[in-house]
This record gives C-alpha cells, structure tokens and sequence, in this order.
C-alpha cells in the first residue's frame, strides 16, 4: 500500500480514558476475589485441618478433667476453651492468607504486575485485608460447626459475635500482611508465627481465666489485642466475659485502623516490594 494511500485510510478516534472514580471497585473485588480463590484451592489444609486439630484439643481438654468430665463443672470448663479456639483458628488462618499471598507474589515475581495495575495502595491495603478476613472466617465457619455438632457449644448472641470474628480476622490478617512485606523468604514467616502470633494466642486468656494468670503474664495478657477478641466473642456465645464487649469492640476497630495505616504506609513505600 502506498504512501498516499496510507495517508487517506480513516484514523480512529482514541479511546477515551478509563475513569475509575474515587475507589476502583473492580480493580479491589478482583483481587480480593483472586486471592480468596487462591487460599481455597488448599481447602483441605485451610478447613479440614484446623477442624480436625481443634477436635483434637478439645479432646485433650476433655479426657484431662478425668472424674470432672461430664459433670457441671466440667462442661464449664470445655465452654470456656471451646469459644476461645473457634475463634484464636479463625485469626491464625486470617494471618496465615495474608502472608501467604504477598510471599507468594514477591517469591514468584508477581508482585510487579500488581504494582503496576490501576489499584492505589488504600486499595491494595483494603484488598489483602478482606481475603485474609474471608478466609479467616471460612475457617472459623468450619471449626465451630464442628463444635457445635460435637462439643454443643451454646450460642447466645450469634449477631454479636458475627462482629467480633470479623474484627479480630481482620487484625490478624492485616497483621499477615505485615509479616508478608518484611519477610524475604518462608524462614522468616515462620519465625513470625512461631515467635510472635503463637505466643500471643496463648497469652490471650485462651486456656484460664486472666485473673488466675500470675504476674507478669497477667499484664501481657491484657495488653494484648487477641485477649479483648478472644473475651468478647466467649462472652458473645455464654454470656461469661470480663472486659465490657463494646470496649473489647473499640479495641478492635482502634487496631484494625492503626495496623491499616501502617500497611498502607509500608505499600505505599514499597517497602520489600521493589527490590
């Protein structure tokens, strides 16, 4: 074709540019929807296993109380713990689906063509924290339909629980989302729930009343945000709590919003994320 034909063949007008507005909620529900996806193809490990695990423990639980098993004062004592793990599995998991997808992004080279898309950091930030919520809560889900079939559980205030499960998977899974931008490799993960979310599970009031717990554990416990998650949702399901559930809640939102901040702040850097 020559030249002046070239020249005469119409030219498309240019496509108009893509307005998102404020939030681009596509660009946010099609990561959340990825990562939500990707935690699931390993369904097995994310609801089967801590299912089984916490059977396991309650079953521990329940052959120590020897003569007390299946008398008034035994079954208090499976209703305090029982609450407890449902939702101390519903955070670990949480935790564990934000780390594993920001480390699995950055190992495989990923997390450039993330960087690159129309999301904005708030988004991104916003986007992690609702998968790990959503697969925190799948797990719970799973865990205390399990107690509930075999331990009888008792639920007295189910839509103020609903609150207090969502709140606390969206501290851990942001806290995963922390963990997952300063980690470089899976040691590192590792040493972060070994060293850090595991211990705090346990100094939380899972397994004895805080006001039993000797000092100084005492005091770490009540400084730590899963000791408000983990009191709120037992008093949510018995009716036996020690912090005032509205306060625990406040504690809650208040972390939730100061750990948003700071992935917020470490994305927007791209802190781990550039190198």
């Amino acid at each position: 074709m020559t030249a002046p034909a070239l020249a005469r063949r119409p030219v498309a007008a240019p496509r108009a540019l893509r307005r998102y507005g404020a939030v681009n909620w596509l660009g946010t529900a099609t990561l959340v929807r990825r990562e939500v996806g990707r935690n699931f193809k390993l369904w097995p490990i994310s609801l089967i296993g801590p299912v089984l695990s916490m059977m396991l423990y309650i079953l521990v639980f329940a052959l120590a109380l020897g003569p007390v098993r299946g008398t008034a004062r035994g079954e208090a004592v499976l209703d305090f713990i029982a609450p407890g793990l449902v939702l101390f599995v519903t955070m670990q998991r949480a935790a564990e689906a934000g780390t594993f997808s920001l480390m699995i992004d950055k190992l495989e080279g990923m997390i450039a063509d993330l960087l690159v898309s129309p999301l904005t950091p708030a988004e991104m930030t916003t986007a992690y924290m609702l998968s790990g919520t959503l697969a925190g809560l799948a797990t719970g889900t799973a865990v205390m339909t399990g107690m509930l079939l075999f331990v009888g559980l008792p639920v007295g205030a189910p839509l103020l629980a609903l609150p207090v499960a969502v709140l606390a998977a969206a501290v851990m899974a942001l806290f995963g989302v922390l963990a997952g931008l300063w980690a470089r490799k899976w040691d590192h993960v590792a040493v972060v729930f070994s060293f850090i979310i595991v211990p705090l599970g346990f100094l939380s009031g899972l397994f004895a009343p805080v006001a039993e717990v000797p000092e100084p554990f005492a005091t770490a416990i009540r400084l730590n945000p899963m000791y408000y998650a983990i009191d709120a949702f037992r008093g949510a399901l018995t009716g036996v709590h020690v912090v005032p559930v509205a306060a625990s809640l406040a504690v809650l939102a208040g972390t939730v919003a100061a750990l948003w901040a700071l992935c917020f702040l470490l994305i927007r850097r791209g802190y781990n994320l550039k190198d």
